[in-house]
């Protein structure tokens, strides 16, 4: 993102004030890893980024909705962090965010909160992977980056990430289109880059009984001979 990617806002920010917003915002490249917002922000999203990031499981509900939302939309054309008060949010007794502190390294929330974004992770590596076409289409040199954005906001290694079963079985699952968006020679290089040789292996491995399971179950039924 970059200040001339924004367009002028007649009636809204005009002149100095539009000076003073851009001297109080700091730009954060979708690159950069890391959780860069605060809980209880106003936050606000380019429409067209919000409406590719849609998910492709049923995990986005009425709570934390940002917790998907913001790392996505974040990796696909980054962040401005405005420095300024521009709103009142009023904190109520049963808030769970608001005080927690934010350690670097450390989980902070409790087990049910680290559980739903582990889901919404997830959710957003099925959703590069189910559309890598589109995704490649508009990012063909950042795709990759893409795919790691789940991983780098958490501060997770990205073997650790990659090599997680859930996140393997999702792999499998849209290898396909993988390999129709990027080549089987990168898609294959990406991977084992990031899951590390001898994991690599063991995914290929894990990837042809995939398959093969895969075609069982979707095979008709011999008929009865009855």
């Amino acid at each position: 993102m970059d200040k001339a990617d924004i367009p002028p806002s007649p009636g809204i920010l005009v002149g100095q004030e539009r000076g003073v917003l851009w001297r109080q915002s700091t730009i954060i490249a979708p690159h950069e890893p890391g959780w860069h917002w605060s809980p209880g922000t106003a936050n606000m999203y380019r429409r067209s980024h919000l409406q590719r990031a849609r998910p492709m499981l049923d995990v986005v509900n009425a709570s934390a909705t940002d917790n998907y939302f913001m790392p996505f939309v974040h990796a696909l054309g980054g962040s401005a962090c405005i420095d300024i008060p521009l709103s009142a949010y009023r904190i109520h007794g049963k808030n769970r965010f608001g005080e927690i502190p934010s350690l670097s390294g450390l989980r902070t929330t409790g087990v049910a909160a680290s559980k739903r974004s582990a889901t919404h992770r997830r959710a957003m590596i099925k959703a590069l992977a189910a559309r890598a076409r589109d995704f490649v289409a508009t990012h063909p040199q950042s795709f990759w980056t893409l795919m790691d954005a789940p991983a780098a906001c958490d501060g997770v290694s990205r073997q650790r990430y990659f090599t997680d079963p859930a996140i393997q079985e999702i792999l499998a699952d849209h290898y396909g289109e993988l390999i129709a968006a990027c080549g089987e020679a990168q898609t294959n290089s990406e991977l084992r880059t990031r899951m590390g040789a001898k994991a690599f292996a063991a995914f290929l491995v894990y990837l042809r009984t995939h398959r093969q399971r895969a075609l069982v179950e979707t095979r008709p039924a011999a008929p009865s001979t009855r």
